[in-house]
């Protein structure tokens, strides 16, 4: 199943999130439910590819393993077309959490890996803070 679902919201703020799981997606669009943004939900890496070229968004969150390609490679190429945009990368490899920052950023194209299950406030927190730095940087 593809699909684009979103919560519009007055904001400025875009965050694209991709996923195969769509208990993942509706996790993560309740917990964005009450957020000032506005927020995209994909379960396929074609139709996010695809509004990349439609709309500026300045969070991708992308589960890592998907079909056809996997988060990081997705990631990737957010990177190359859009190198300012916050790039974060679900996971279900709790040990990932411990990877240094310098490999996250050279070799798997993320500002920082998000563990699943996630806390909420952290995790809310932690997009809250990386788009508070954007905005200044």
């Amino acid at each position: 199943m593809r699909s684009k679902q979103n919560i519009e919201n007055e904001s400025e703020i875009s965050v694209m999130i991709v996923d195969d799981e769509q208990n993942i997606l509706n996790a993560l669009k309740r917990l964005f439910a009450d957020e000032p943004y506005k927020v995209y939900l994909f379960d396929s890496v074609d139709d996010a590819l695809k509004s990349l070229e439609e709309i500026k968004y300045n969070v991708v969150i992308s589960d890592f393993t998907m079909p056809i390609m996997s988060g990081s490679d997705f990631l990737h190429i957010v990177e190359d077309k859009y190198p300012h945009t916050i790039r974060i990368l679900l996971t279900g490899a709790s040990t990932a959490v411990n990877v240094p920052k310098e490999i996250e950023k050279e070799i798997l194209h993320c500002h920082c890996f998000v563990a699943k299950p996630w806390e909420d406030d952290k995790f809310l927190q932690l997009i809250s803070s990386f788009i508070c730095v954007n905005k200044v940087s």
